[in-house]
């Protein structure tokens, strides 16, 4: 069976037969691929670098092109680790450490963007903290008491951390409860990171 690719070409249309078992159509050709990319590598690690987490742009194959300024680090201090755990991810399609998210051009896929699960996660509650901390009107040491709440912190490790005394902080986390409208620290905890506050 032939798959077009549907890339604009110099010549007559070009076509490739899918590789068995595959699940997708053949990479775009290599040099219209370098062409494009040339075009849009500035705006695409702007992007990568907004992600907040190690995250990679691959080919077909899951062999890394590109990487933000967090995932260049990780290529770097884990040796040849990351790489081969991202081209394992994008080979499976995803796994409990990578999202991996197929990459289009012209309605064929040319590569993936693979980012770092954990982070996401993170970067998904940090997001929410923040946006409760601006709609309860928090200052700004009861937003730190309210994010290290969030991370699982007792009220000594906050005050440790903090450079303040115990009973600070919870004064600052009475305040945060009684702004949020909830009844303990755990039911905070539970509403922010759960949305349904």
């Amino acid at each position: 069976m032939l798959l077009p690719t549907n890339l604009p070409t110099t010549g007559p249309t070009v076509s490739a037969p899918a590789t068995r078992g595959s699940k997708f159509p053949p990479a775009v050709p290599s040099k219209q691929r370098r062409l494009a990319s040339r075009r849009v590598r500035p705006a695409l690690a702007a992007a990568l670098e907004l992600l907040g987490a190690a995250a990679f742009i691959t080919n077909c194959e899951g062999e890394i092109e590109e990487a933000n300024s967090i995932g260049k680090r990780d290529l770097t201090s884990h040796d040849a680790s990351t790489r081969v755990a991202v081209r394992a991810a994008v080979r499976a399609g995803t796994d409990r450490r990578w999202l991996v998210t197929p990459t289009t051009r012209r309605s064929v896929i040319d590569g993936y963007l693979v980012v770092e699960r954990a982070s996401v996660e993170l970067l998904h509650a940090q997001t929410k903290i923040h946006n409760a901390t601006l709609r309860w009107g928090l200052s700004a040491r009861q937003a730190d008491v309210f994010a290290l709440v969030c991370e699982g912190a007792t009220n000594r490790a906050i005050a440790a951390r903090l450079g303040i005394a115990e009973r600070t902080a919870e004064l600052h986390l009475t305040a945060v409860i009684a702004k949020a409208d909830v009844e303990s620290r755990a039911a905070l905890i539970v509403a922010t990171l759960s949305g349904s506050i």
